[in-house]
């Protein structure tokens, strides 16, 4: 039957299934910011509106400099080139530095995008389709869609 054999589960391949490896050191850079992005997203989901940026911008500020201190931490004590995750994931000396600029920039980002100021002037729209000092801009901003 081509390679499957039928239980009582159902099909499954024949033959041994070897799990791909992975290099842990390797990955803490990316697990971090996706471990990071699932804990925003709770926030998001989670926390009233009121406090929300108070605590997203802190904790993705510290998620980016976690996984900068995580790549840091890999290069000093391993800087090795590296396939992992099968073949799927080569960490090299290019990879490594264009994921130190990657997030360097995102913290620059953030620290931007997250500034709220002592001024009334949001730097944002309310909505992205709405024309610049229109009228329907003025209603999305009156309703706190900002």
């Amino acid at each position: 039957m081509n390679g499957f054999a039928m239980t009582a589960q159902g099909m499954v391949a024949q033959g041994g299934f070897t799990p791909p490896s992975l290099d842990y050191p390797a990955l803490a850079p990316m697990l971090v910011v996706l471990g990071t992005a699932v804990l925003a997203v709770l926030v998001e989901a989670f926390v009233p509106r009121r406090v929300r940026q108070r605590i997203q911008v802190p904790l993705t500020v510290l998620g980016l400099l976690g996984a900068f201190g995580a790549l840091v931490h890999y290069i000093v004590d391993n800087g090795r080139n590296v396939v992992t995750a099968g073949t799927a994931i080569a960490i090299d000396g290019p990879s490594m530095f264009l994921q130190g600029t990657i997030l360097v920039l995102s913290l620059l980002a953030v620290l931007v995008m997250g500034d709220r100021g002592s001024t009334a002037e949001d730097p944002f729209t309310a909505q992205a389709a709405t024309v610049p000092d229109s009228v329907e801009e003025s209603r999305a901003t009156a309703a706190g869609w900002t």
